[in-house]
Parts: structure tokens; sequence; C-alpha cells
């Protein structure tokens, strides 16, 4: 699996619209310092090496819990244990609509996911529950459009 896939830029706007990003703990190119041991900003963005999505999960809870807020863009599977443990009982999640074309960062062209996509959100006021606004990916447009169409779902009768 490919770690190195930048986020499009579309995306990223319509998140930082919504949630005002200070930081970045997996930025491109790597940083020196390790985005798992440094301390986060009150607002971070992040786009996980998919490799080790339990341990970047781990640490947005961790962030989460001092009082910040984390959006992660992440691959849907909810197969996985940090998903069922750690993404649904703690975290708003939005299902993107398409497959995201991710950047390659070395050409600079777009590839199409091989799998479908999530935004989970960590915040203090997020439903904490599968409320889905689901989010429309235009990928032959920059604009991103997000339904009001909301799927409501009461998992394991959680509230």
């Amino acid at each position: 699996m490919n770690d190195n896939w930048l986020t499009p830029k579309q995306i990223y706007d319509m998140l930082n619209a919504d949630f005002p990003f200070d930081f970045d703990p997996c930025p491109y190119p790597m940083p020196e310092w390790d985005g798992l041991e440094v301390e986060w900003g009150i607002c971070s963005f992040v786009n996980p090496p998919y490799s080790e999505t339990t341990k970047w999960c781990e640490k947005a809870l961790t962030e989460y819990r001092k009082g910040k807020t984390v959006v992660m863009l992440l691959r849907l599977d909810a197969s996985t244990k940090w998903f069922r443990d750690l993404i649904l009982p703690n975290a708003e999640i939005r299902l993107v609509h398409d497959r995201v074309w991710f950047i390659n960062p070395k050409t600079g062209k777009a590839s199409r996911s091989d799998h479908a996509s999530i935004i989970a959100i960590f915040a203090p006021f997020a439903t904490k529950r599968l409320d889905l606004p689901i989010i429309r990916y235009l990928r032959n447009s920059a604009q991103m459009q997000l339904s009001m169409s909301v799927v409501k779902s009461d998992i394991g009768g959680r509230r």
C-alpha cells in the first residue's frame, strides 16, 4: 500500500471552511518531526498513512480528549477494529459520496481511490453517532456539494 497520496484541494478547502485548521500532523513533504509524537493544534486535519490508521485514530482520540477538534479523511472499512472501537463511538461520520481522486505527489496526477472514504470528526459539537450528511465529490469540477439529506441510523441502540 502506497501511503504517499495527497488530499485533493477541493476536499481540504471545503473542510477548512467549516473547521479552520491550524495544524496537519501528516503534511507532505514529510517533516523532521513525527506527527504521532507531537502536540497537535486546536483544530487539525489528518489524512493519515492508511497502513497505520489505528495509530493515527488513537492519537486523534487522545487529542480530542484534550478538548481539540480533529478531522480525518479515512478509508471506509467498517470491518476493522479501529473503525468499530475508535471511530464509531467517538466521532461524527460523514460519507464521501464518490471515490476520492487522490493526488500522487511525485507526478501531480490524480488517481481514483480503490475504496470508499469517510470524514471522521472528533469535536465537542459532533453528534457521536451515525448521522451521515452525504458529501458529493465532483471530480470534474472545482466545487464540492454537501447534500442536505441526512441518513439517520441508530447503531446498537446508542443515542
